[in-house]
């Protein structure tokens, strides 16, 4: 605050708290003060407003219509003070005061509460040592005043505010000297007066009323005696209950108290210290929603139960507590879950809603839902939002692992240089070549394999089975564990390969575990023809062979005597694998071929002019 000031009055307009008057002391040598100081929470800043038209303090503030209205107060420091009767108007759009009419009677320290758009000023402190239990009502639409049924009792430095359309005060003064600590109850239905309950202890009275709760009101209390104390109480109409719920670090009575119900803030403002000095002392407190884990038996230290479970069939339910003093009903209550695949980004899984399961949301309210989950691994977080606040606070709002999914593994392409999408680096060379072979493996219950190689085939043959290792650094068993094997090929032919690996759940599963060309001899000498087989068919003849290597290819059937009788391919391109070509049983004259023993040969010739041939023999009939 700019300067600290006792009796002082707080009330908020437009986002920004408005303190309002005060005194230097008590005493013939300290004054009342015009002094209106304005906290801007946007710019964290002080400024002064207009000054009251004259000096108060410990007046009563209402804000109806976008008007700030101060009535009555102390016009001189002498202890309880001499009251005013007065009544003003500030408006913050000319940042002006105008009087408006006076209140019928002169009053200070009396509760003011604003009920269907009336302000009702409810007791007081008159010329001490008396009270009254005398209640006005302001009607600002006429600039007019009426009173009502005078209360059961006086009460002095009164404590109270309006809680469910009625004019509650909690206790007072009855004199100087008399505290009564039964409640009264105004209901303008009746209207009627009721002493509904005696309140079970007293609490600061200057801070005043902040805000009410289903069953509850809340007020900014400031209390003197043996220890000063500033606190933030709760009080239940209904039974008397007063809560001290928690306590400002600065110690002070005669402050003032005011809370913003758009940004959920309370204000506490100036004071005098236990040393009767006046203080500039300003503290402001956020009220916003916690999150907590639950307790309950499997919810002691995170939201998720059970821990494991099978895929597409456990039921994993979700628990989570909420905490709100204001108990205000979350505007969505959501448990977001993610899911990682084998080598790929966190990505959106389900978004399962919470419904409120047990307790209440003052003390702590359970919320809780229910869902399935694939076979991946699983990540979870809790999502409360509320009117102030998109992301309710607390550990529950932080990410966590889980579940465990028990259930086969993966396999999928590292992805790394050399690897963007298959298993082996280089995809080719010339016999010798080392070749590299690598492979992610994931588990969502994060279990280590078993198995773990890659076998590789020759000419579609099992030619070799090496057995892979983890890599240092290389992941991890959830969500993707690296694993690597070098062999050296030092034949041509036609290779393939697959990973071959499993645990406890079974075989992996995933792009990997199938089995992939590759990789390709190159630049190794003659190309290899094997396997060359001729068979008779009813549309003529079947010829079957494998190729190491890319090559040129030409197909020739010859007679006994090994001269050419027909020709079924002519320096025809092939790949490297097994082939298929078919002869119709014609000679190269277009004629049929007698029935007979004949000859076929293959010749295979690469790049290079290397050439290799195969020679099978062919029975007709």
């Amino acid at each position: 605050m700019l300067v600290g000031y006792e009796e002082i009055r707080a009330a908020v307009l437009d986002g920004k708290l408005y303190v309002v008057g005060g005194r230097t002391g008590e005493g013939p040598s300290n004054n009342c003060v015009t002094t209106v100081q304005v906290y801007d929470p946007g710019a964290d800043q002080w400024s002064y407003a207009a000054p009251l038209p004259a000096a108060r303090a410990a007046v009563g503030l209402a804000v109806v219509g976008g008007y700030l209205y101060c009535f009555g107060g102390i016009i001189e420091p002498y202890w309880w003070g001499v009251p005013s009767n007065s009544a003003y108007r500030y408006n913050p759009v000319g940042n002006s005061w105008s009087p408006m009419a006076n209140m019928p009677i002169a009053r200070s320290n009396f509760v003011t509460a604003v009920i269907d758009g009336k302000v009702y000023c409810m007791g007081g402190n008159v010329h001490w040592p008396n009270a009254t239990n005398r209640t006005d009502v302001y009607d600002p639409s006429g600039d007019s005043w009426s009173t009502i049924t005078n209360a059961p009792e006086n009460r002095g430095d009164a404590v109270g505010g309006a809680f469910g359309g009625k004019l509650v005060v909690a206790y007072g003064l009855r004199d100087a000297y008399t505290t009564r600590m039964n409640a009264l109850m105004y209901d303008p239905a009746g209207p009627s007066w009721s002493q509904p309950c005696t309140t079970q202890a007293q609490f600061g009275a200057e801070g005043g009323h902040l805000f009410n709760t289903s069953s509850a009101m809340w007020f900014g209390g400031f209390k003197s005696g043996a220890a000063y104390q500033t606190w933030l109480n709760r009080y239940d109409p209904a039974t008397g209950a007063v809560t001290n719920v928690s306590q400002a670090p600065a110690a002070r009575t005669a402050g003032a108290a005011a809370y913003d119900p758009a940004t959920r803030t309370a204000y506490f403002a100036g004071g005098s210290d236990a040393g009767s000095n006046k203080v500039v002392t300003f503290e402001k407190a956020v009220f916003q929603g916690e999150l907590s884990w639950a307790g309950t038996t499997g919810y002691e230290t995170d939201g998720l139960d059970p821990e494991t479970g099978e895929p597409n069939s456990t039921n994993f339910t979700f628990k989570v507590k909420y905490t709100d003093l204001l108990e205000e009903v979350p505007q969505a209550a959501r448990c977001i879950i993610q899911r990682k695949d084998c080598g790929g980004p966190w990505q959106g899984c389900v978004t399962l809603p919470l419904t409120i399961e047990s307790g209440d949301i003052a003390t702590g309210a359970i919320y809780s839902g229910t869902t399935q989950l694939p076979n991946t691994a699983l990540k979870y977080t809790f999502r409360f939002k509320t009117t102030t606040v998109n992301r309710v606070p607390g550990d529950p709002s932080g990410w966590r692992q889980g579940p465990l999914l028990n259930a086969r593994p993966h396999l999928c392409w590292y992805g790394g240089p050399g690897f963007g999408d298959d298993g082996v680096d280089p995809d080719s060379g010339p016999t010798g070549t080392s070749f590299q072979f690598e492979v992610l493996y994931a588990d969502s219950a994060a279990n280590v394999p078993t198995t773990h190689e890659v076998v590789i085939r020759r000419n579609g043959a099992v030619w070799h089975t090496e057995e892979m290792t983890p890599v240092f650094g290389g992941g991890n068993y959830r969500f993707g564990k690296r694993y690597e094997a070098s062999v050296v090929i030092d034949q041509p032919g036609n290779y393939r390969y697959h990973f071959n690996f499993a645990n406890a759940s079974g075989t992996a599963l995933g792009p990997a575990s199938g089995w992939s060309p590759g990789p390709e001899i190159t630049g190794s000498g003659s190309p290899m023809v094997t396997s060359l087989a001729a068979v008779p068919t009813n549309a003529g003849v079947q010829m079957t062979f494998s190729l190491s290597s890319s090559a040129n290819v030409c197909a020739t059937v010859l007679n006994v005597a090994g001269r050419p009788i027909a020709t079924i391919v002519a320096d025809q391109p092939l790949n490297a694998g097994l082939q298929t070509l078919l002869w119709d049983r014609r000679a190269q004259t277009g004629l049929p071929v007698p029935s007979g023993l004949y000859l076929v040969r293959v010749t295979a010739r690469n790049a290079d002019g290397s050439t290799c041939s195969a020679l099978a023999t062919l029975a007709l009939r």
